[in-house]
């Protein structure tokens, strides 16, 4: 698997905010600990980061990526 080790990093830093948090916060809670986590583990990650969308070549939205 080409990108096993990233994918590893990332759902166990998730497990450990889960673990560490419990249930019950808002998205945006957990959103901000897995970003404290991620960065903790040594990955290189960015909040509410803008994606430009196209279709067919052509600029059809924003959207922004949580994580």
């Amino acid at each position: 698997m080409q990108h096993k080790e990233l994918t590893e990093k990332i759902i166990a830093a998730a497990y450990h905010v889960y673990n560490k948090m419990g249930f019950g916060f808002l998205e945006s809670v957990y959103e901000k600990c897995l970003l404290i986590e991620l960065r903790k583990r040594g990955l290189k990650a960015e909040s509410q980061k803008p994606i430009i969308v196209k279709y067919e070549n052509e600029v059809v939205g924003e959207f922004k990526a949580d994580i």
